[in-house]
Formats: structure tokens, C-alpha cells, sequence
């Protein structure tokens, strides 16, 4: 059956959406242009690192927030943005919190598969999340020691498994997609391109400017996510309200 949202077309997506995520594109210039050392440890780099998913915060509760079965979605993606903002803020005393910053990523991780759900459970097309978490434990295996075994494991198979979620949601060739579930699927694949990138440069070998890459990909990655979120039903109303002729006198 088609799911296709044939009412709302690219641009009326785009003209009742992009307003609103004005917010963390600034911020994510912000981040690009402040552009702290790695070396800088301290509250004001996690704050601007952490900007741009506070907006998305802000951006997902504009969608709708309660504990309506309606709004599981949006609350379940709003858990998981506010645990990879903790694990963010973490990440800038890696060398200490590293594990726990895994750990609070784990947590946005499973908030994110729950969001995508198992409806449609699809166990084919988690055969190459499950091939990617091989791929990338052969990768990282050589710079991994002690705990940081089964931890990385298990994180890897967590970022997998959101990846088949949300990607088991969508079917193109028999015209099962919307674009909410498109976003999630391009946010999935992003994360888990971000985080190998994370594995690599941090356990294997330096990648030359790793850090754009890494932060590109992972603020796609949650926009993306963040997008997924969006109130379909209530973007149709909207948009019908704004093209209403003005009634009255001039």
C-alpha cells in the first residue's frame, strides 16, 4: 500500500519547516566558526557543541510534546536528542567520560529505535547493518583493548540497530515511504558514518580533519533524525490555514 504523503510537496515542506530550523543552522556556524581547540576543556565548548541539538529540542517540541499515544514519536526522538546532547558534552573531557559518553549515546540510540519502532520488522534488511557491525569491529579491533571490547561492540551493534529500524520503515520499490521516514533513514546512515569515523580516527589511525567530517555527518544526522519528527497531519493544516484568502474589509 502506498504511504506516500501525495498532499505536501518539497516546497511546502521546506517554506513551513526551514523557519524554524533557522536556530541550529546559526548554531552550527557558530560551532564552525568559534571553532575552540580540541584542547580547550570547558563548560563554553559544550555549550556551543551542544547548541545546535538544543535547538532541534526546541525544534521536535514545536511538533508536539505529551503523553498522548499521538506524540510517542516526537517524545521517544526528543529522549534520544537530549541524551547524545549529555554524551556531546561529555565527549569534550573524552580522555575521562569517553565510556560514559558511550553510554549516554547508547540510551539516545535505543529512545531513536523505539521512535522507528518494529512494526514493519523486516528482519532481511537487517542483514547489512548487521554486515557493517562485522565491517567495523574488524576495523576498530586492533586499538581496542580490555573493556573497550564488548563496550565498542555493543555501541556498534545499538547504532546497527537504529540503522535497520529505521530503514526496515521504508520501501520504495513497493512505494511504502514518506519523507519523515526517509529523513530517519539518511539521519540512521549518518550516524553510524559519523561514529566509524569517531572509532577510527580515535582507536585506529588520525584521519586528516576528522573533526569536520566527524560533526558534519553527525549534525546531518540528528537534523535528519530531527525531521523524521515532524507532524505531517498538522503541517497540512497549517498550510491550508496560510493559503486562506484574507475575508473583510481591506
Amino acid at each position: 500500500m502506498c504511504e506516500k504523503q501525495s498532499s505536501l510537496n518539497p516546497f511546502d515542506v521546506v517554506t513551513h519547516v526551514g523557519p524554524r530550523l533557522v536556530p541550529f543552522v546559526k548554531t552550527v556556524l557558530l560551532y564552525y566558526v568559534a571553532w575552540l581547540p580540541l584542547e580547550y576543556k570547558s563548560i563554553i565548548p559544550a555549550v556551543i557543541k551542544c547548541l545546535p541539538i538544543l535547538c532541534l529540542i526546541a525544534f521536535v517540541g514545536t511538533e508536539g510534546v505529551s503523553l498522548r499515544k499521538e506524540h510517542d514519536y516526537q517524545r521517544r526522538v526528543i529522549v534520544g536528542l537530549v541524551f547524545s546532547c549529555i554524551g556531546d558534552a561529555l565527549l569534550i573531557w573524552d580522555n575521562q567520560h569517553f565510556i560514559t559518553a558511550m553510554i549516554a549515546f547508547g540510551i539516545a540510540h535505543l529512545a531513536y529505535i523505539r521512535a522507528f519502532g518494529f512494526s514493519k520488522f523486516r528482519w532481511l534488511k537487517g542483514i547489512p547493518f548487521m554486515g557493517f557491525v562485522l565491517f567495523a569491529m574488524y576495523v576498530l579491533y586492533p586499538g581496542l583493548q580490555g573493556f573497550l571490547l564488548p563496550a565498542v561492540f555493543v555501541y556498534i551493534w545499538l547504532v546497527c540497530s537504529m540503522g535497520w529500524r529505521a530503514f526496515a520503515q521504508v520501501d520504495i520499490l513497493e512505494n511504502v515511504w514518506t519523507w519523515t521516514r526517509l529523513c530517519g533513514c539518511v539521519g540512521a546512515i549518518l550516524f553510524m558514518i559519523s561514529d566509524l569515523m569517531i572509532g577510527i580516527d580515535k582507536f585506529v589511525t588520525p584521519i586528516p580533519l576528522a573533526r569536520v567530517f566527524i560533526m558534519s555527518t553527525y549534525y546531518a544526522a540528528q537534523v535528519s533524525i530531527a525531521l523524521s519528527a515532524v507532524n505531517t497531519d498538522d503541517t497540512i493544516i497549517k498550510l491550508r490555514l496560510s493559503s486562506r484568502p484574507m475575508v473583510g474589509p481591506y
